[in-house]
């Protein structure tokens, strides 16, 4: 992956050399860009991501420091607070990294949304087109009322607004996603849409559980916490440490346990949730596919009645927005349980790979 985000940095220096040469206006350059691409630019355009990472680098070297010092005046104390202190820096940017992760992908499925949307809505003006001129054909030899005529033309620019609308969203969209990839406005990006999955995971919610408290961050980081407080303790237990201070070493240590029963509830919600969520999503999306099998098979219906002079245009009119809502409504369905699977794979603390593999 590195290789190919490499080729394309390559790709994009050398097509800007060539527009500062080239004419004042700046022409549209089309870049395939899978989602692992994505991410790969993102983690490494991404301001907040770089500074944690400096931040380990930071930690490492007080590390470093705390080890040498040690070598010459013993201070099992300071030593541990910089152990401690690169443990949590390590963890935090792998925090900082699922978070960045997850809101790429969920971008990424967002203008492949609306990419899809658009299409629908490009077939339903298509169908639009061809009923207003059938209408204006029938309204010309007798066959249709002025009423039809102006419901088809009522029709057609319904389909043409939405499109416009949804051409606006993801023109604002797409900016969004290129200035969070490092990437400028000449840029025509082509995604992958092999991204798109529609199989529920194989697991359990006690599985996802499991994973879950064992894999999420914020409870490692808890646990951590706990440790700490501990040995804090161990280290004020004894003669020549004052006794208030190895009380206040006590209460932080059954502070950090609280904590740590607060986080581990808090994760379980979130994980419960966010399975429940998919599936209720499948669900949704299952129904949707029920949904367009009957909005297609009505239309054919409606279709060959209206062909037949057996149906009114306000008929076909109403099968083909039907038509039009079913295929959105199968769109938006898909989408929804995408993001929501991957919102599940964040929920018990899958890594980018995990993330983009559903936990396979």
């Amino acid at each position: 992956m590195r290789k190919s985000v490499r080729g394309i940095i390559a790709t994009l220096l050398v097509f800007v050399l060539a527009v500062g040469t080239g004419s004042a206006q700046t022409p549209r350059t089309e870049m395939k860009l899978t989602i692992e691409e994505a991410i790969e630019l993102g983690l490494a355009n991404d301001v907040a991501y770089r500074l944690a990472a400096l931040d380990v680098q930071i930690a490492q070297v007080r590390l470093e420091q705390a080890e040498a010092g040690n070598l010459m005046q013993p201070s099992p104390t300071l030593l541990y607070q910089a152990q401690v202190g690169l443990e949590l820096a390590e963890r935090s940017v792998l925090l900082a990294e699922r978070s960045l992760v997850l809101q790429i992908a969920q971008d990424y499925y967002t203008l492949l949304r609306l990419e899809n949307i658009l299409a629908v809505l490009d077939e339903a003006i298509r169908l639009g087109e061809r009923q207003l001129a059938v209408a204006e054909s029938r309204f010309a030899a007798g066959a249709a009322t002025r009423l039809d005529v102006m419901t088809a033309e009522t029709t057609l620019a319904s389909h043409r607004a939405d499109r416009a609308q949804a051409e606006a969203n993801k023109m604002l969209a797409e900016t969004k996603f290129k200035q969070s990839l490092g990437l400028g406005a000449e840029v025509q990006l082509v995604l992958d849409d092999a991204v798109i999955q529609q199989a529920l995971p194989e697991m359990s919610l006690d599985k996802a559980l499991e994973i879950g408290l064992a894999n999420r961050i914020e409870l490692v980081q808890a646990a951590a916490g706990v440790s700490i407080a501990e040995k804090e303790l161990e280290l004020k237990t004894n003669d020549y440490t004052p006794l208030l201070e190895r009380r206040l070493a006590e209460v932080e240590l059954e502070r950090a346990r609280t904590v740590f029963e607060q986080a581990t509830q808090g994760i379980s919600l979130d994980i419960q949730n966010a399975y429940h969520t998919m599936h209720d999503a499948f669900k949704r999306m299952e129904l949707a596919a029920l949904e367009l099998a009957k909005a297609e098979e009505q239309y054919r219906v409606v279709q060959a009645l209206f062909d037949a002079g057996m149906a009114t245009d306000v008929e076909i009119l109403q099968a083909q927005t039907g038509l039009t809502q079913a295929r959105s409504g199968q769109v938006n369905a898909i989408f929804d349980f995408n993001i929501a699977r991957m919102q599940f794979f964040h929920a018990i603390g899958q890594g980018p790979q995990g993330l983009l593999d559903g936990g396979e």
